[in-house]
C-alpha cells in the first residue's frame, strides 16, 4: 500500500508526544533544583568551614 501523503502522516502524527513533554518537564525542574542546591548551598557551605575552623581552634 503506498501512502499519498506520508509528510502530513508524519505532521498529524501525535505518538511520543507525552513523553517528550514529561522529558523536558523534568529537564526544567532538575535544572531549577540543582540551581537552588547550588545558590543555597554555597553559604551554607562557607559557614560550616568557619565553624569548622572555630571548633577545631584550639581552647587557650
Amino acid at each position: 500500500m503506498h501512502n499519498e501523503r506520508p509528510l502530513q502522516d508524519l505532521i498529524d502524527d501525535t505518538s511520543g508526544l507525552v513523553i517528550t513533554e514529561y522529558i523536558i518537564l523534568l529537564t526544567v525542574v532538575t535544572t531549577m533544583a540543582g540551581m537552588a542546591l547550588v545558590g543555597i548551598g554555597i553559604p551554607f557551605w562557607e559557614s560550616f568551614a568557619l565553624t569548622q575552623s572555630l571548633v577545631a581552634a584550639p581552647v587557650p
